[in-house]
């Protein structure tokens, strides 16, 4: 806390005044992250064609990856769950299984609508989920000389989980 008040130029007694704790302040960084990935602003909230949506999050998300900002985060809460286990808790609630609950939410909807086909959207969403981030996110965090894809790669890379996912839950 205290390297984090010096970075923003207040004081630690600053910094919880607005944050109770490390962990709250884990969680609003998280939030803000999930936020971004799909959020109000994101493709879920904005609706369309499943193609559009997943296409959209799903680019969105790699880019996330590929930046790389969230990788320091997650290493910081995935060593500290041991000893603090509702920091890994906040974590995932408040950032990956949020995607999921909005995601799924999205699916159950598509189906409800006849867009999509999926009987267990919650089981639907956290495979797309894997099939687009799963093999980025590692290679991202342990290997050292990983090159972050470029635009064409995501692009193609979510093309095709895209076109995966609607292979198995598209309209029937």
């Amino acid at each position: 806390m205290q390297m984090i008040a010096e970075a923003a130029g207040a004081s630690k007694e600053t910094l919880y005044r607005h944050f109770e704790s490390k962990e709250f302040l884990f969680a609003e960084i998280v939030s803000r992250k999930a936020r971004l990935i799909s959020g109000p602003d994101g493709a879920i909230a904005r609706g369309g064609s499943p193609e559009v949506v997943l296409s959209a999050l799903g680019t969105s998300l790699l880019r996330t990856i590929a930046t790389g900002h969230g990788s320091f985060l997650f290493r910081t809460v995935v060593g500290e769950a041991a000893r603090s286990p509702e920091l890994g808790d906040l974590f995932y609630d408040r950032g990956p299984g949020l995607t999921v609950e909005r995601l799924t939410q999205y699916l159950a909807d598509a189906t409800e609508r006849g867009e999509l086909s999926c009987d267990d959207p919650l089981v639907a969403a956290r495979l797309y989920l894997g099939a687009v981030a799963a093999q980025f996110h590692l290679r991202r965090l342990l290997q050292s000389k990983w090159k972050p894809p470029t635009a064409s790669e995501i692009e193609r890379h979510v093309k095709a989980a895209v076109s995966m996912f609607l292979a198995e839950f598209g309209a029937r």
